[in-house]
C-alpha cells in the first residue's frame, strides 16, 4: 500500500505533528502492552470450541483496534490538512465540529471509511472486495450470526443455499493484520523518519 501516492499528508503544523506523534506512541506502547498468552490461556485443552471463540476474538481486537485506528488517524490527518466532512446526511453522517481525536476516535468505522474513501483513499471504499470482506467478518463475528460445531470450525449461514458454509476467520484476519501494518508502517516511517 502506497498511501504518499494517494494524499500528501506530510503537511502538518508542528502541534499537529506533536499530537499524532503522542497518539501514535501511546498507541504502540498500549499494543506492547498486550498480552497475547491471555488470549490463549482461555484455551482449554482438547476443546475446539474454546479455540475458535479465541480465534474470534482475535479478529474482533484487529478490526475494533487496530484497523479502526488506523483509519481514525488517517482521518484526523485529513482534518488537520483542511478536508471537510460531509454535510450530506445521506451520504454518510460523519460531522465533525472540532478537531479532537478523541470524538473523532469514536465515530464508527464505516464513517470514516467514507469519509478517506470520498478524499483521496479509494481503497477503503464500503464497495472494495477487501474492505467488503472485513466488513463482513466483523459483522458476522459481532452480531454472532454464525455456529460453531463441535470440532472448532466456525459456520455461517448461507440465505441463498440454506445450509452452513466455514467462516474463513484466521485467514481473513491475517489480510486485516498485513493491511493495518502497512499503515501503520507508512505512518512512521512519514511522520517520524523524515
Amino acid at each position: 500500500m502506497n498511501l504518499e501516492k494517494e494524499v500528501n499528508i506530510l503537511n502538518l503544523n508542528d502541534p499537529e505533528h506533536d499530537v499524532l506523534l503522542n497518539i501514535l506512541n501511546h498507541f504502540d506502547s498500549k499494543f506492547r502492552d498486550i498480552k497475547v498468552e491471555t488470549f490463549f490461556s482461555a484455551y482449554k485443552t482438547g476443546n475446539n470450541i474454546s479455540g475458535a471463540i479465541i480465534a474470534m476474538a482475535l479478529y474482533m481486537w484487529e478490526f475494533e483496534e487496530r484497523f479502526d485506528f488506523c483509519v481514525s488517524v488517517l482521518s484526523y490527518i485529513l482534518l488537520c490538512n483542511g478536508t471537510k466532512p460531509s454535510s450530506d446526511r445521506k451520504k454518510h453522517h460523519f460531522k465533525l465540529k472540532t478537531m479532537n481525536f478523541n470524538e473523532l476516535e469514536a465515530k464508527l468505522v464505516t464513517e470514516k471509511c467514507n469519509f478517506l474513501a470520498d478524499n483521496g483513499f479509494p481503497m477503503f471504499n464500503r464497495n472494495e472486495p477487501q474492505i467488503t470482506k472485513f466488513r463482513e467478518m466483523r459483522n458476522n463475528l459481532a452480531h454472532f450470526n454464525l455456529r460453531i460445531d463441535n470440532d472448532g470450525v466456525i459456520k455461517r449461514y448461507n440465505e441463498k443455499t440454506r445450509t452452513y458454509d466455514m467462516l474463513p476467520v484466521i485467514p481473513v484476519q491475517g489480510e486485516l493484520m498485513e493491511f493495518s501494518t502497512d499503515i501503520l508502517s507508512t505512518l512512521w516511517s512519514l511522520f517520524f523518519v523524515s
